[in-house]
């Protein structure tokens, strides 16, 4: 019988200020924030009716539908799913009303990059793609690639303005009640060292015994060094650098931001002696430069990360001559036993479906054409395969 407990959403809590809504776990997907029970409930935000009822339901051991796409779908085909590699299935809280322990809270979407597996969601860069050059022609039912009247709205509200919005002020405060029972805490963007005022919301949070910054270092030069001289001072924070390519691969994939610039960053961050680790995001595109990134990169701290959305970036969305050549790449590799070489290998094995092809070859042009990118990089079979040449 198949389990579908995970402890993960008796204490992980996610909050996104920027679109007001929360996940029962960093994974989930999201629920819109009822502003008006926290009005009348300050403090309250992990405890509301919808996140109660998916704990009591996996206490009943019934699928949840919000962790279908980032584990339940995974596990059935006996892939690497965050629930398992967290131990999220060890029943270790059966309390449906807790106070959370480890709180994931993004910051406004504020970015310069435009990474190739991110969305207008998450970066006031791809909503500024979008403004200007159009919706992509991929077909989709998340509206990654599409605006709404919202995204219209919002990009035209400055980080100033957005920061005097009521819903901003309640979930500030909502943050700093849940603070102080947190024992980790993961900031994230957008960009965060692009937050209005970040070295004071850091300040707020400085207690916190353990806290993690998912930065992409898509910032200007100076802003960096700025915020990293505040940074050293507080020994309980680590940087999660979002990186897992190199060169040519890292600016089609990072677009926004030069290889030059982020190594030198990397430099800057280790002579101030902060520590850091990689958060790597493993997709179709990014995937092809697994053994370099790791062959210039070996002594760092990676966490394994895959792409679930969009669905024509999994990893096994590529045609059978690059697959052979990358699974022998990583088997004849130093890097062939680590772990994350083994999940890599095994998603492989899928086949991509016929809408995975289209809506790739759809995107890889568009994103290509609106940013002037020779993609002469990628290996000529996939090329051929995707109807690039």
């Amino acid at each position: 019988m198949p389990d579908y407990y995970c402890n993960r959403k008796f204490f992980d809590l996610k909050i996104d200020l920027e679109k007001q809504t929360t996940y029962s776990c960093c994974k989930a997907l999201p629920n819109l924030i009822d502003l008006e029970f926290l009005k009348n409930n300050p403090g309250a935000i992990f405890n509301s009716t919808k996140l109660q009822n998916e704990r009591q339901m996996m206490l009943e051991n019934k699928r949840v539908k919000s962790c279908e796409n980032a584990c339940w779908q995974l596990e059935e085909k006996g892939q690497h799913s965050f629930r398992l590699d967290t131990n999220g299935n060890l029943k270790s809280h059966t309390d449906i009303k807790n106070n959370p322990e480890v709180l994931d809270v993004t910051l406004l979407g504020e970015c310069n990059l435009t990474c190739t597996y991110c969305c207008k969601e998450f970066s006031s860069a791809w909503r500024q793609d979008l403004l200007k050059n159009g919706d992509y022609t991929i077909d989709e039912t998340e509206n990654r690639y599409k605006l709404s009247a919202y995204d219209i709205a919002l990009s035209k509200v400055s980080q100033k303005e957005k920061r005097r919005l009521e819903f901003i002020k309640i979930l500030e405060n909502e943050i700093a009640i849940q603070s102080k029972n947190i024992k980790a805490m993961t900031i994230t963007g957008g960009e965060p060292f692009l937050y209005y005022n970040f070295e004071n919301f850091i300040d707020s949070v400085k207690t916190i015994p353990k806290i993690k910054i998912i930065t992409g270092l898509g910032v200007n030069f100076e802003r960096l060094k700025k915020i990293l001289n505040v940074l050293k001072k507080y020994p309980n924070i680590e940087l999660r650098i979002s990186g897992e390519t190199t060169g040519a691969f890292y600016e089609f994939n990072r677009y926004g931001n030069t290889w030059s610039s982020f190594v030198d960053s990397i430099e800057l961050i280790r002579s101030l002696q902060i520590k850091y680790s990689f958060l790597t995001t493993y997709s179709n595109l990014t995937v092809l430069d697994f053994v370099n990134f790791n062959s210039f990169f070996t002594a760092e701290e990676k966490d394994f990360n895959t792409v679930s959305y969009p669905d024509f970036m999994k990893i096994h969305v590529l045609d059978d001559s690059t697959k052979y050549n990358l699974i022998k790449e990583i088997k004849n590799s130093s890097f062939s036993n680590y772990q994350s070489s083994n999940h890599i290998l095994n998603f492989l094995q899928e086949e991509p479906t016929v809408g995975q092809k289209q809506n790739l070859e759809i995107f890889l042009k568009e994103f290509s054409k609106r940013r002037a990118i020779d993609l002469t990089f990628l290996p000529s079979s996939f090329r051929k395969w995707v109807n690039l040449d």
